[in-house]
């Protein structure tokens, strides 16, 4: 009994730094569960629940089957106070409607629709949002209005949706981390399609429309797209570039059958070879 009396002062000490390793794996436990901010690609091809209500600009209630209306979705999701990336990206969007060839634009392959991820965010600020952003558009009397929705839902609505499409965000503050991705989905609800960036060519969009029309998915095809197109110095749009392309198609075909020429002189060489 003496010798554990003895012993006592060492207890508090060893209590102390159990108590601390145990706090620190449980902050690591927490660390490691804790969802990565970014996009989940596993859900290519799996499809959303095209039910869910959301409001659009107006008040009313809406469900992206009535807004699909048979026609694939290009979705962008930002939260419409965001003072950082979702300005450039939705400036990004504007521009490729505004350079787009006017078979298509919103409305005539697509719906367009841009969502926000904020439950706190009301119709009367997406209205003012979608105000903006057409009355910058260079030609806005070549875009119909009605085909670019602006949403704000519900917190149960938003989760549901992003957490069916692998989109993560997280709220700090009054902020959010997030990233950034024009989501295309085929009428079926199927996930078709992300395109990463800020910047998007028409090129790109009317190749990923017609894939999810078809109820395809594939990843994002945007190097091949940049290679093959390149943007006029005004600004215009983009333009095929024949002579690049043309050229790789010609040089491939020359080391394809400068290749094939020394493989049969290399075989006819060989001892035998003509025995």
């Amino acid at each position: 009994m003496r010798s554990l009396l003895q012993l006592r002062p060492f207890f508090l000490p060893v209590l102390v730094i159990l108590l601390g390793f145990q706090a620190l794996a449980a902050e690591q436990s927490q660390k490691v569960a804790e969802p990565k901010i970014g996009i989940d690609y596993s859900v290519l091809g799996t499809n959303i629940n095209m039910d869910i209500p959301f409001k659009n600009e107006q008040g009313q209630t809406v469900t992206f089957r009535q807004l699909s209306g048979g026609k694939p979705i290009v979705l962008a999701l930002v939260y419409y106070r965001c003072r950082s990336l979702c300005s450039p990206f939705l400036n990004g969007v504007a521009k490729m409607v505004d350079i787009s060839p006017v078979y298509i634009r919103p409305g005539k392959e697509y719906t367009l629709v841009t969502l926000s991820f904020d439950e706190l965010e009301t119709p009367d600020l997406a209205r003012q949002k979608k105000e903006n952003y057409l009355a910058n558009l260079r030609h806005p009397e070549t875009v119909d209005a009605s085909k670019w929705h602006f949403l704000t839902g519900s917190r149960e609505s938003i989760l549901q949706l992003t957490q069916s499409l692998g989109f993560t965000f997280k709220r700090v503050g009054d902020e959010f981390q997030h990233p950034s991705s024009l989501i295309v989905l085929a009428p079926s609800g199927k996930v078709s399609r992300f395109m990463r960036g800020i910047q998007f060519m028409p090129a790109e969009v009317m190749i990923a429309v017609t894939d999810a029309r078809e109820d395809r998915w594939a990843p994002t095809i945007k190097k091949i797209v940049k290679f093959c197109f390149v943007e006029d110095q005004k600004g215009r749009g983009y333009y095929f570039d024949f002579l690049k392309v043309t050229g790789v198609m010609l040089l491939t075909i020359i080391f394809s059958v400068t290749g094939l020429l020394t493989l049969l002189l290399k075989v006819k060489k060989k001892p035998g070879a003509g025995e």
